[in-house]
């Protein structure tokens, strides 16, 4: 018997695996098709895209899906720490055993920001992930550990990261320029500001220099250090419509942006607030500056 007869064997005896309806697969002739293994389904590759950011991708079979909320991912590197992932937008399913699911098809890539000592040369990195497939089946979870050997870390503190010199690496590389003057810093390229519309609106603006542009759906904002205060869903206005080569069709904003958002008050009286807003851009040269979190 063969791995592939004995694992789809196994999907038709254990409890772990939810099966289509047997009619389904009598009235079509379905139960001859024999499901991919998960290294075939789900096909992983991971690489470090500067000195201080991993990027996993999945690559995955047509018919076949994997779920945003079961991925785990664990430094077992004491010297480097995960930040919170960058997913993308995924795909709403009704999934019969976990109700409204996000999903991914296709291709799936996220972003691994990390926190390094300068004496870290390379990060062991342990990866989970899970799917389905539409013939009817579940795979059980997907535990993966891979070795990535890192850039050397910026210049400096040992946890300090230069966005300015991993980028100008990156030109080097690519021949783009001799000069670091040809990038421009995440605090010159993306400028923000906060006012108070009124008592229950704050609009957030974003000078943006020309050659970047920052992601619409990679924003997010909150407030610091105050109670009775919360902000709700901000207000992105329509923006330019960009197929990104990491993320798909992605909807961008060039040369500057206006956001409000709303508030949310228990606390009328006037009150002095710290705002706390997220952002993510790249340039059009082909690189992408890590994500930003300004007070």
């Amino acid at each position: 018997m063969n791995l592939r007869h004995y694992l789809h064997r196994l999907f038709l005896a254990t409890t772990l695996f939810a099966l289509a309806p047997l009619a389904q697969a009598a009235a079509g002739g379905a139960a001859d098709d024999e499901p991919l293994l998960p290294e075939e389904a789900f096909k992983l590759s991971v690489q470090a895209l500067d000195a201080n950011t991993v990027r996993a991708q999945w690559d995955i079979a047509e018919g076949y899906y994997l779920y945003r909320d079961k991925f785990k991912f664990k430094s077992e590197t004491a010297a480097v720490s995960l930040g919170q992932a960058h997913y993308p937008k995924g795909k709403i399913k009704h999934d019969e055993f976990f109700g409204e699911v996000e999903t991914y098809r296709n291709q799936v890539v996220i972003d691994l920001p990390l926190t390094r000592a300068s004496s870290a040369d390379s990060l062991k990195l342990t990866l989970t992930s899970q799917g389905c497939a539409d013939m009817g089946i579940c795979y059980p979870p997907q535990t993966e550990t891979v070795e990535i050997k890192l850039p050397a870390a910026a210049s400096g503190k040992d946890d300090g990261f230069n966005p300015l010199g991993a980028l100008k690496q990156l030109g080097d590389k690519l021949g783009l320029s001799d000069s670091s003057d040809d990038f421009l810093p995440p605090e010159q390229a993306f400028v923000p500001s906060v006012t108070a519309i009124d008592g229950n609106t704050l609009r957030a603006h974003f000078d943006i220099a020309d050659g970047v542009y920052l992601y619409r759906d990679k924003f997010a904002f909150s407030l610091k250090g105050v109670e009775g205060i919360s902000t709700g869903k901000p207000v992105m206005p329509g923006g330019d419509v960009k197929m990104d080569p990491s993320f798909g069709e992605m909807v961008v904003y060039h040369h500057g942006v206006d956001i409000d958002i709303p508030l949310s008050r228990t606390n009328l009286a006037a009150t002095e607030i710290t705002v706390v807003a997220k952002y993510q851009g790249c340039a059009d040269a082909g690189f992408c500056y890590p994500p930003t979190s300004k007070e």
